[in-house]
């Protein structure tokens, strides 16, 4: 199957449901062909695209080694005129485990140090949830190799920094499915509790989590400040109108 994809700020977001990227990653998983081309997923929210747009070495990654860029944002979803619906990151994440759980996979967490959930809290959530997945974590040192081979490789660096990490991996692993997922196991583990408001009205969740973490300012200006301002910006310049384009996405 091929989708569609829109521009925002230079890069190109997929068209795609929640169900069908699902089919995907299972697709790949029961194919176990390492030879095959590894689903290289990036989960797209505003602050990513305002980097891309600045740093043009981030944008060429993601619209030419990933795979396929979901909206995780609904700021994205606002400024595709609703085109582009909103897949959150924690979504994918546990689907793909209970996906790895089911067929009997192996996993790979590359972990930010320091990260609000430790290594050890992490395995655990793992080990309890999803006995029949092989996993592994291990915390990222830049000096330090990972070796191995895993059908699925998450990353949790945050953005930039573990698309970048994956696209160096990923010709060393040879996993399945590669996925950035930021901060989403905060969210699995109750490391991050969303109030039931928060549910109801998620595009005020941005709001929540910089009451509860500060240190999200900027990144809170990049998502609801700079990048509505650049997309339209740009929209009146005629230089960024959301337009559709080729997938880079392929399957049987």
């Amino acid at each position: 199957m091929m989708y569609e994809t829109v521009g925002i700020l230079g890069v190109q977001i997929h068209k795609i449901t929640e169900t069908q990227l699902d089919k995907e990653i299972v697709s790949k998983l029961m194919s176990n062909n390492r030879k095959e081309p590894t689903l290289f997923i990036a989960t797209v929210n505003p602050s990513f695209l305002v980097k891309a747009y600045r740093n043009k070495k981030f944008a060429n990654l993601l619209n030419n080694t990933t795979t396929i860029n979901v909206s995780d944002g609904y700021g994205i979803q606002m400024m595709s005129g609703g085109e582009l619906k909103v897949i959150k990151g924690v979504d994918i994440v546990k689907s793909t485990l209970e996906d790895c759980q089911r067929l009997h996979k192996s996993l790979l967490v590359v972990h930010k140090v320091g990260a609000l959930t430790t290594k050890g809290e992490l395995e655990k959530y793992i080990y309890a949830n999803y006995p029949n997945v092989s996993y592994k974590v291990v915390e990222y040192h830049p000096s330090d190799p990972i070796n191995g081979h895993f059908d699925v490789v998450m990353c949790t660096l945050g953005e930039v920094v573990q698309e970048e990490i994956l696209a160096f991996l990923i010709p060393r692993i040879k996993p399945s499915v590669a996925i950035g997922v930021g901060g989403s196991f905060d969210l699995l583990t109750n490391r991050i509790k969303v109030l039931p408001i928060v549910k109801k009205h998620p595009g005020i969740e941005w709001i929540y989590r910089l009451a509860r973490n500060p240190k999200r300012f900027p990144k809170v200006v990049r998502s609801v400040v700079i990048f509505p301002i650049l997309v339209l910006v740009g929209m009146l310049l005629n230089q960024d109108r959301p337009v559709s384009g080729r997938s880079r996405m392929k399957t049987p």
